[in-house]
């Protein structure tokens, strides 16, 4: 029993150096599967912020969609009969996703197609306080002539032009922020997204 005792230690002192290879190959492989299981991990949560900020975009697009639908507050209807909303649209989620840095894991085509929403809403809503300073402006002035009348109108309607304009951009483009959220959502829900 001793002999055999010798021997192993004898072993183990002759290959040291291999014991120690060993271990540091164990050791760099478990470092390799912890990284990968925490960049997994990383990843998947990453992927549900997504989702749910893509949630948050597509609940907000369905707010502007009824607001401007369904709108019943500040509808408006020019002397021509076109209807339009006097109604100013939120940018607030727009500029949340910006800000939240998760704008930026939402694919090219989402991007532009948000930027182009949240811009035409931003015109509109610029548009319309416009149209209010001419209105107030017009209302304070003392000495309103027959020409200043023809102008304000005309001035006015050019307004309720632009708003009516924007406003038929706005419903094109939620239809197309729609679909490209969506395809976002789904690439991220079922593993093909980043």
């Amino acid at each position: 029993m001793d002999n055999s005792l010798l021997l192993q230690a004898n072993w183990l002192q002759q290959n040291t150096g291999l014991i120690s290879l060993v271990s540091v190959v164990v050791a760099i492989i478990f470092f390799f599967l912890r990284t990968f299981d925490e960049k997994k991990k990383l990843k998947k949560e990453v992927n549900e912020r997504i989702i749910r900020i893509c949630n948050v975009i597509l609940n907000d697009v369905q707010d502007i969609e009824n607001d401007l639908v369904n709108g019943k507050s500040q509808k408006e209807i020019d002397e021509k009969g076109n209807e339009f909303f006097l109604m100013y649209l939120s940018t607030f989620i727009y500029e949340s996703v910006i800000n939240s840095g998760l704008y930026t894991y939402l694919s090219s085509k989402s991007q532009i197609e948000l930027d182009h929403l949240y811009f035409n809403i931003k015109l509109r809503n610029e548009t319309i306080r416009e149209r209010e300073r001419l209105i107030i402006n017009f209302n304070l002035s003392d000495k309103i002539t027959e020409q200043m009348t023809k102008s304000f109108n005309e001035m006015k309607y050019e307004y309720n032009q632009l708003i009516r304009d924007y406003e038929r951009n706005i419903k094109q483009e939620l239809n197309s922020v729609k679909i490209f959220i969506n395809e976002d959502m789904t690439k991220l829900t079922y593993g093909k997204g980043n």
